[in-house]
């Protein structure tokens, strides 16, 4: 399976670009795999690309939010806020002496895992299979608080996770592709490509609507941007009036 550039087409796509060092883009991934039954049911299709952060950070002059007191101080509420709104598990690592959102490792050195994930997505016969690794490596990240940053740690996890009866074969064998120069070009590619599209930061969208254009959206919190500018029919969030029959909760 190819991450390489989609020829030009008037199909309604979401090209979605994630890196597994956000936790932001493992609530996005998990709502829009969520999402893709009603996505195709109105002829949208999604293709959920890894790239590596980090280049595209300094490429764009970008500076992580962690090194940014502010913000580090701010994600400590925001991440946990944002895991319960997506409904996906995230992992405890607040008391309340000491708020936090991050594990004691973070942040994550990402290349080695992005690059598996290029070799999983080239090597998936099924769309499916690529993005089952995806979220299940983005679990062990931000719910099991695996550092997939050591090369051992994920090469385990990779047992783990691509299964069958010679897991740590398998496990070893995608761990040696990573060093391939195609393999390398491959996630560079994508990656420069995502910045040419307007990449800063993850996760990243680039819709292109029914008249073939298109245009970027940043962020896990811009789904009702996005999905406007493709056209779906939304129910918008509202507060109810005071003793209005509850239930439901926000609607979207």
């Amino acid at each position: 399976m190819s991450s390489k550039p989609p020829a030009p087409s008037t199909t309604q796509h979401i090209d979605a670009f994630i890196d597994l060092v956000s936790p932001y883009s493992y609530f996005a991934t998990s709502h829009l795999l969520s999402l893709r039954p009603l996505l195709h049911s109105h002829s949208i299709t999604l293709t959920i690309h890894p790239v590596y952060l980090g280049a595209i950070q300094v490429t764009t002059g970008n500076i992580p939010p962690f090194k940014i007191p502010a913000k580090a101080q701010y994600s400590k509420f925001d991440v946990p806020r944002a895991a319960a709104h997506f409904g996906v598990r995230y992992m405890k690592t607040s008391t309340p002496s000491s708020p936090s959102s991050t594990p004691s490792w973070f942040p994550m050195a990402s290349l080695q895992a992005q690059r598996v994930l290029t070799v999983v997505k080239e090597e998936a016969e099924q769309e499916d299979e690529y993005e089952r690794v995806l979220l299940a490596l983005f679990e062990r990240v931000w719910v099991d608080g695996r550092n997939l940053g050591e090369r051992e740690v994920l090469r385990e996890v990779l047992a783990e996770v691509l299964g069958g009866g010679e897991e740590e074969e398998e496990g070893s064998r995608v761990m040696g592709r990573i060093g391939e120069e195609g393999i390398k070009k491959r996630l560079m590619e994508v990656t420069n490509w995502a910045v040419e599209l307007g990449a800063f930061g993850m996760p990243f969208f680039s819709a292109r609507n029914k008249q073939g254009k298109r245009e970027p959206f940043f962020g896990s919190d811009r789904f009702e941007y996005l999905f406007e500018y493709l056209g779906l029919p939304l129910q918008r969030m509202r507060i109810k009036e005071k003793g209005e029959e509850s239930g439901g909760g926000s609607k979207l």
